[in-house]
């Protein structure tokens, strides 16, 4: 399990130490061998400043300087231990060189195509104005999008839907709503079928990131004073929106011509036969080896473009580049179609990259240096840290020491009747009141199956499952009937039959959460713990009157 580490990202965040030999120059401190300089140290700090938004004092100024001495510690160590030429590294580094090349790339050759028109800002700016509140049903393929937008037209509700179609419990209990959001709050597909829909219309199934959503509107509210000055404060911000919410639309145009270009055919029999070799192939990938394929018809090629043919042995080393998130992606043949595609265009663009030249200017070669460093101290750190493991012992003993921290929510037995009307929720209820029995009004009048067939009975739920519900049961006694209550196009009485007080979680059901808990703060002293022993063996010194006496030049680092 993978957790954050925020005292890493805080150092190799930095940008890389420029450091000095030169000894005619003021140096703010030596490691080793290398010199940090007072103009680099100033420079440096001032930018760490602006960009934090922190206020210089010899605590923070100290605290700066005691990161870089240790990212040159550690540079130092990787370089000397062979780590930083250890094959895996190797391969981080390269691969990092390799993204920073095509982002140039693109940086410089692609995206200034990408143009941006007033229509499409006075667009943003307009709806910038508008809050829109929404509900919506996902699903992970079109075909199954379908089929709950033909439920919903055949009479199912969104309650019910949301019920039976979302795994997230608070959206299936609160029939899939997504509160209020505004411009740029939402994907930009799912954005736009929103904006266009009216008040109470049902959206046809719309692509996200994840899949599929069925989108329903329920309510807008339009801010009226759309006023020319204030587009024009806001233009600037406004083109910066705009431009990176069409960027990746834009940038599948551009790859489709790109494969458009290239003439891309691929075997499909062959493809297909590599597919169902995938759960394997994928895991021997991901750990490093490149496996040898046994296939029908060996040596047809895979693939072919205008940069030739691709054979089993290529494809397959093609394929090693593929990241495990990319990975997690491919869910059938088509997915596994578009990763053979995307490659052969990262394929071409690497070609062209060579073409212009982008290796050998000035600019990349800095970047790539940067970065090489980072990446490097990246994976050290997680190869320090990815070795720490949490006891049994600690896991007994944080349990037993903070059981109180592990109990459930308050479990709540409840029954309902749910219907259209509001006039006929509050006549139901007056009933309920005078005596009537729950049970036979819930078949009577509930329009929800469940209810009909069960009296109204529900069953036994965590307080949280409740979702919007979870507020009114929760001050309600044994035996209460809640006043009708309002939920899209429902309303809704509940009864409490009964409540269970919170339980004891088990060391089973908690022990990851402690692990979340444990984990990070010891990878951290592992990592001091390193970098103090590093330190230990380096000669360090520390011109504490130059630090403490330094005037900055917020503009120019150094005054």
């Amino acid at each position: 399990m993978k957790f954050a580490k925020p005292f890493i990202l805080v150092i190799i965040s930095l940008l890389v130490l420029t450091c000095s030999h030169d000894e005619q120059v003021e140096n703010v401190a030596t490691v080793g061998k290398i010199n940090i300089t007072k103009t680099d140290f100033s420079k440096r700090y001032a930018e760490f400043l602006e960009v934090s938004g922190m206020k210089d004092n010899l605590k923070v100024r100290y605290d700066y300087l005691r990161m870089l001495v240790d990212e040159i510690v550690l540079l130092s160590y990787a370089e000397n231990s062979g780590f930083a030429n250890r094959p895996e590294t190797k391969s981080a580094v390269e691969r990092k060189r390799d993204q920073i090349y095509i982002n140039y790339y693109f940086e410089s050759y692609i995206h200034p195509k990408l143009t941006i028109d007033e229509s499409e800002l006075r667009e943003a700016f307009r709806r910038s104005k508008i809050k829109v509140h929404a509900r919506h049903l996902y699903a992970p393929t079109l075909e199954k999008a379908w089929d709950i937008k033909q439920e919903l037209s055949s009479g199912s509700s969104f309650e019910e839907l949301a019920k039976k179609y979302f795994s997230d419990p608070e959206l299936a209990n609160n029939s899939g709503d997504l509160g209020w959001f505004s411009f740029d709050e939402m994907e930009p597909a799912f954005e736009n079928a929103s904006y266009l829909l009216e008040i109470g219309e049902i959206s046809y199934p719309v692509k996200t990131s994840d899949g599929y959503s069925i989108v329903q509107v329920l309510n807008k509210e339009v801010n009226p004073f759309i006023l020319e000055h204030e587009y024009k404060e806001n233009e600037s911000w406004l083109q910066l929106e705009v431009k990176r919410r069409k960027s990746a639309e834009f940038l599948k145009k551009e790859t489709d011509r790109i494969i458009t270009d290239l003439d891309l055919v691929l075997n499909e029999t062959i493809v297909e036969e590599i597919y169902n070799k995938m759960p394997q192939l994928r895991e021997e990938l991901l750990s490093g080896h490149l496996p040898e394929l046994r296939i029908q018809n060996v040596s047809d090629n895979v693939l072919k473009s205008k940069n030739g043919g691709w054979d089993i042995h290529k494809t397959v080393v093609k394929l090693s580049e593929v990241q495990q998130k990319q990975w997690k992606r491919v869910k059938n043949l088509g997915d596994f179609r578009d990763v053979l595609k995307g490659l052969a265009v990262r394929e071409e663009i690497e070609n062209r990259i060579q073409r212009e030249g982008i290796p050998e200017k000035a600019e990349v070669i800095r970047t790539v240096n940067k970065y090489r460093k980072s990446q490097i101290l990246k994976i050290l750190f997680e190869s320090i840290t990815d070795i720490v493991k949490i006891s049994e012992d600690e896991f007994t003993k944080y349990y037993t020491d903070n059981k109180n921290e592990f109990l459930s929510s308050e479990f709540y037995e409840v029954a309902e009747i749910v219907v259209k009307d509001s006039t006929l929720a509050w006549d139901i209820f007056a009933q309920i009141d005078a005596g009537a029995d729950f049970s036979e009004l819930a078949r009577e009048y509930s329009n929800q199956e469940r209810s009909v067939k069960n009296g109204g009975y529900l069953g036994w739920g965590e307080l949280p499952q409740f979702g919007k519900l979870a507020k009114p049961i929760s001050k309600a006694n044994i035996g209460n009937v809640i006043n009708p209550f309002n939920l899209y196009d429902s309303y809704i009485i509940l009864k409490v039959l009964n409540k269970r007080p919170p339980r004891q979680l088990t060391f089973d059901e908690v022990k990851n959460k402690i692990e979340y808990t444990l984990l990070p703060e010891k990878r951290k002293k592992s990592c001091f713990k390193f970098v103090k022993n590093l330190r230990a063996d380096t000669d360090i010194w520390i011109n504490e009157e130059l630090v403490n006496n330094l005037v900055l030049d917020t503009q120019r680092g150094v005054s």
